[in-house]
């Protein structure tokens, strides 16, 4: 099974040399959330439990740190976990994809999602309402630009006369769903190369992917979550492909990252 450091809110100038020592320590990957802003007042309830900061964190853009990520690596593979596709235009997410995918050599994968937070909706001048119907037509859009070749969509939210995209990716990116209930499966079994799950015991995380291989029986990665990395082997037994290790193991120790690192690694393998 394929593990995956979770690099989110790690310091800014210490998220190259992190990936660069992961792939040292043998990890398959980095993931790397996704927010343009921390909202002063949030009143959305966070779908995971406790809210997901204090402060406003560190929140790089994840198609520029994987671009970086990729010219100081040499078989990362960089996972955002996850994107929050509605909050931009498809066609400025695809040139991003796209041209981090040229320059990490095929190493990224887009892990997306609708999102929860309305006030950066708000924020973004994007509307909250209906951005799980935006989400289905961008992922339908991002595949089509990145054929570099001339293509047209006309949808209900997006409507684009012919257009060309380049540079294309030698391979198309592969486009994850992430999400929790049975919406979130749904999208990922019609539009999908994958699902990646929220933190799920192992019964539901089965019962999941029981209903995703049925469905998707090849070529569909599953990742799930870890919060320590010690049950590897109960996630790879209900059938998943990777697995994201949760970032507070990493970042217990914030004076000492590439330590923590180290530690995560040690107990992870």
């Amino acid at each position: 099974m394929k593990v995956y450091a979770h690099l989110t809110q790690v310091p800014i100038e210490e998220v190259v040399g992190l990936a660069r020592l992961a792939e040292d320590l043998g990890f398959a990957g980095v993931s790397l959330a996704d927010h343009l802003v921390a909202p002063e007042r949030i009143s959305t309830p966070y779908p995971y439990g406790d809210a997901p900061w204090k402060d406003a964190p560190h929140w790089g853009d994840p198609w520029v740190l994987a671009a970086a990520i990729g010219q100081a690596t040499r078989s990362l593979r960089v996972l955002t976990s996850v994107y929050v596709l509605p909050l931009r235009h498809p066609l400025a997410v695809a040139k991003a994809v796209a041209t981090a995918a040229v320059l990490t050599g095929g190493r990224v994968a887009c892990g997306v999602g609708a999102g929860w937070l309305r006030e950066e909706f708000v924020l973004a001048g994007q509307q909250f309402e209906g951005r799980g119907g935006r989400l289905d037509e961008a992922v339908q859009i991002c595949r089509l630009a990145w054929s570099g070749e001339p293509v047209e969509f006309h949808g209900e939210h997006y409507d684009l006369d012919t257009f060309t995209m380049r540079p294309a990716p030698a391979e198309p990116p592969p486009i994850l769903i992430g999400g929790a209930g049975p919406r979130a499966l749904r999208r990922a079994i019609r539009l999908g190369d994958g699902w990646i799950a929220p933190a799920q015991s192992g019964p539901e995380l089965a019962a999941n992917i029981t209903e995703l291989r049925a469905a998707r029986p090849d070529g569909f990665e599953v990742v799930a979550w870890s919060d320590d990395g010690r049950d590897l082997d109960e996630l790879a037994g209900a059938g998943a492909d990777s697995v994201r290790l949760r970032p507070q193991r990493l970042y217990a120790d914030l004076s000492d990252p590439a330590a923590a690192m180290e530690r995560l690694a040690a107990e992870a393998f």
